[in-house]
């Protein structure tokens, strides 16, 4: 299992309108009216003070009496209201344009691989980003936020009457440890009971569409559940959904065969994330990654923890997320043809499809080269939209078939060895990395034959159209 701890600094690479910590503590506080308090620093947060500061708020203090502590709490609240006005106008902006292809990419390597991503953030990016795509699971059933989420928390009463039973993908999954702008509960609610997720019907790089969370009876006198860096012995831990998300995190920490550490400080504040860490990797040999524009203070933190030095490597500098979302897609790629490698030859023909086929776009691969360690499946002109246009023709018993001079997967099984990565050259010339394979040998129908249909990583031409960007091809 492979597990991308994401923070505020990957939300901020797919938008440059999404704030860091100290920069939201900031515009937080300006949005509470709080700028005048003396319990705000004069000269504002910086250094990831924001983070403490917000901590000793929130938690009784024992040197202070019951009014301040009271009073102190209420601030706490206005803030964290500020921080929820914030990032809902941040977000709008951010939604108006096109992500980044990266993230698509990303997201198609993720969904492929069926990691476990888990977001210290607040924002809904991941989850809009998933909607944006065309993900399509084993099953071809198309993924959702709500399947990333596993519907946990669970929609809002009129969401499921308005979209049905939840029948859950094959795909990666969310676990949003420090809850979400979509979320709501009565505060202080530890059975959890009250906790349900108002959904977006938002995208990426379309205009706003009214208020991103309206408001329905489902969550009328609620407020956002948003939860900032706390001690354990916090409410807002104290209840199955966060339990639950926690937890699961933890497992799949435990388990992990690789973990990535993507834009998160790990602030000395956030003492739960860091106990998590700790207790689920001091045991094991994993290696961890750290991607982040100055990684020494979290490489600084994890060595504090105890984590030994060789097992940590940096990715950094200002494109470091970017960088680290094609590593990703070439390590995917990489574990396609170790998987290629243990499947016997069937005389499938290769196919390359973003979407269910034959939705377009959707090819027939003409044939396989070799380029050094890059295996490039050479897509045929014109994209492939019916069955017929497959290619297939009548036998002499009236059966239909395919034509045969498209490559087979005996053709892929000779170039296999010594390739490292697996591409597709589309009739544009551009390429793109190939994150995933169906079921091997599928039959496509039983009059057409069989069929291998690979994955490309990014988004398809029809969500692309849609949003205004250059097609893939």
């Amino acid at each position: 299992m492979e597990v991308i701890i994401v923070g505020a600094g990957f939300s901020r690479a797919i938008s440059d309108a999404l704030p860091l910590g100290d920069e939201l503590g900031n515009l937080a506080v300006a949005a509470a009216g709080a700028q005048s308090d003396r319990r705000i620093p004069p000269r504002g947060f910086r250094d990831g003070t924001f983070e403490t500061w917000l901590s000793s708020l929130a938690e009784d203090q024992p040197h202070l009496r019951e009014p301040e502590n009271i009073s102190n709490r209420a601030l706490f609240a206005r803030v964290l209201d500020g921080i929820a006005s914030v990032l809902v106008e941040r977000e709008t902006l951010a939604f108006e344009a096109p992500a980044p292809p990266w993230l698509y990419e990303l997201l198609s390597a993720v969904h492929c691989r069926r990691a476990t991503v888990v977001s210290l953030n607040f924002d809904t990016m991941i989850e809009v980003a998933v909607r944006t795509h065309d993900l399509w699971d084993p099953d071809w059933l198309r993924v959702e936020g709500l399947d990333v989420l596993d519907d946990q928390p669970p929609r809002t009463a009129s969401a499921i009457a308005s979209r049905g039973v939840f029948v859950p993908s094959k795909t990666f999954r969310l676990l949003k440890l420090h809850g979400s702008l979509d979320w709501y509960w009565v505060p202080g609610d530890a059975t959890g009971a009250t906790i349900n997720r108002s959904e977006t019907l938002t995208r990426f790089g379309t205009p706003p569409l009214g208020s991103r969370f309206p408001p329905t009876n489902d969550v009328f006198g609620k407020e956002r559940f948003i939860v900032p860096p706390l001690s354990g012995k916090s409410t807002y831990y104290r209840n199955p959904v966060t339990g639950g998300h926690w937890q699961l995190a933890f497992e799949s920490l435990r388990r992990a065969t690789r973990v990535w550490i993507v834009g998160y400080s790990l602030p000395r504040a956030d003492t739960v994330v860091a106990g998590m860490l700790s207790q689920a990797l001091l045991s094991s040999d994993v290696p961890i990654e750290i991607v982040n524009p100055r990684p020494k203070g979290v490489r600084s933190h994890l060595e504090d923890l105890g984590l030994e030095a060789a097992r940590i490597t940096t990715t950094e500098g200002d494109d470091c997320v970017e960088a680290f979302a094609r590593a990703y897609c070439d390590h995917a790629s990489g574990l396609v043809m170790g998987e290629l490698q243990k499947q016997e030859p069937v005389d499938a023909l290769l196919l390359v499809s973003w979407m269910r086929p034959p939705a377009p776009p959707c090819y027939r691969i003409a044939s396989v080269e070799r380029v050094g360690t890059q295996l490039e499946l050479v897509a045929e002109s014109p994209s492939i939209r019916r069955v017929n246009a497959f290619g297939a023709r009548q036998d002499a018993e009236g059966k239909i078939v395919p034509e045969s001079d498209g490559a087979t997967d005996r053709e892929l099984m000779r170039e296999l060895d010594g390739a490292q990565r697996i591409v597709v050259r589309l009739p544009n010339h551009e390429v793109v990395t190939v994150v995933g394979v169906r079921p091997y040998g599928q039959d496509w129908d039983a009059s057409v034959g069989k069929w291998i249909v690979f994955v490309p990583a990014g988004l398809p031409r029809s969500t692309a159209d849609d949003l205004g960007r250059s097609p893939p091809g």
